[in-house]
């Protein structure tokens, strides 16, 4: 891992402000214990930055200062990090740890990883299957925005889980872990059963689309098919206001089964979207080798606009979606200029929160109200 990746700037004196992160709470000036009692002071900050995306510094006591997120953790202070006990899980071993030199007295900085970040967060995977067997997860809905004239085209259902002592826990956290340990499959049928069972309160009409997101790992059960026919049945919605975002972890065309299971939704009638297009395998490759209707643009291919280089991609990447009969779909719109621009370049749909941040099902639907949707 880079320094950079770290916390910016790490030979200035700007390595002791802390870091921005909207929503969460500042706890720069708030002691979280001994910092003898590492273990202590990490799981009281992962309930308020199991979320971050990025290092955020927090004190940890009067002369220290801990490094958090999700993936790693870090001490700043005048000793090496194994003298504050077991800093991480109840093992407290460092299997790995990396000193810089910091511009003060006396101070390093120690990077160090647990063997596993989620077990220092006090999330595995018997936690997460509790959770969803006894209805502890929620599902948020974004909307999702048609570009000609600012009609809501339909919702994003998205996962979400509040831990009763670690608060929001990232679904960049808990659905890997999902994933890997076997229970997304049993996630992602309830996330769908939920959100097709609520879209009775956001669909504004028939063209109003749910979108729901599906793991590769979902396509190579045979029975995903029949499950997916089967819960929209129970809520008694058409196939047609079903979207499946798919989001690539290997070349979809490549399996078999995955084939097969996608020939069937086509079959029922539901919607294919790939997700997250122009970033990890989300490729040409899959383009050629499966019919999706959306094509969802990855956040970070707008990130450079109004630059000149980011409005050519984003136009060529129009021009190939209407050569393939998809419609294209934008994600992470923050500001009023990209929206405009996405607009004059004639970009079907956009989601962000330019128009609405996820929401849980009571407040998308004031939100509803508020933009006489409804």
């Amino acid at each position: 891992m880079k320094r950079a990746a770290i916390l910016p700037d790490p030979a200035t004196t700007r390595l002791f402000q802390t870091l921005a992160v909207p929503g969460i709470r500042d706890w720069s000036d708030t002691p979280l214990g001994d910092p003898a009692n590492g273990s202590t002071a990490l799981r009281l900050a992962v309930r308020q930055l199991a979320q971050a995306a990025f290092p955020v510094c927090i004190a940890v006591g009067a002369a220290q200062r801990l490094v958090y997120n999700p993936a790693f953790a870090a001490l700043i202070g005048p000793r090496h990090p194994a003298q504050f006990g077991q800093p991480l899980g109840a093992a407290g071993r460092l299997p790995k740890a990396e000193r810089f030199a910091l511009p003060s007295d006396d101070a390093e900085l120690w990077l160090f990883w647990p063997p596993d970040p989620l077990c220092a967060c006090g999330i595995d995977a018997t936690t997460l299957r509790h959770a969803t067997e006894a209805n502890l997860l929620g599902v948020s809905y974004q909307p999702q925005i048609r570009m000609s004239d600012g009609a809501v085209a339909g919702f994003e259902a998205l996962a979400r889980w509040h831990h009763p002592e670690l608060g929001e826990v990232s679904p960049e956290v808990f659905i890997p872990l999902a994933e890997k340990s076997g229970h997304i499959g049993l996630i992602g049928a309830w996330v769908l059963r939920r959100s097709l069972a609520e879209f009775g309160a956001l669909a504004g009409s028939c063209d109003t689309r749910l979108a729901v997101n599906v793991s590769p790992l979902q396509l190579r059960d045979a029975g995903f098919a029949d499950l997916v026919a089967g819960c929209l049945a129970d809520a008694g919605r058409p196939a047609a206001q079903l979207e499946l975002e798919i989001t690539e972890t290997a070349r979809l065309g490549e399996d078999a089964q995955t084939r097969r299971t996608l020939a069937d939704l086509r079959a029922l009638g539901v919607g294919l979207a790939l997700d997250d297009f122009g970033t990890g395998y989300s490729n040409f490759a899959t383009l050629a080798q499966v019919s999706f209707d959306r094509l969802k643009l990855d956040r970070a291919l707008i990130a450079g606009l109004p630059a000149d280089r980011s409005v050519r991609l984003i136009r060529a990447m129009r021009h190939m979606a209407d050569a393939l009969g998809m419609e294209l779909l934008v994600e992470g719109v923050e500001t009023v200029e990209q929206a405009r621009i996405l607009r004059d370049l004639g970009c079907d749909l956009a989601q962000g929160y330019h128009f609405a941040p996820p929401l849980v099902l009571a407040d998308a639907v004031t939100w509803l109200h508020a933009r006489g949707a409804r």
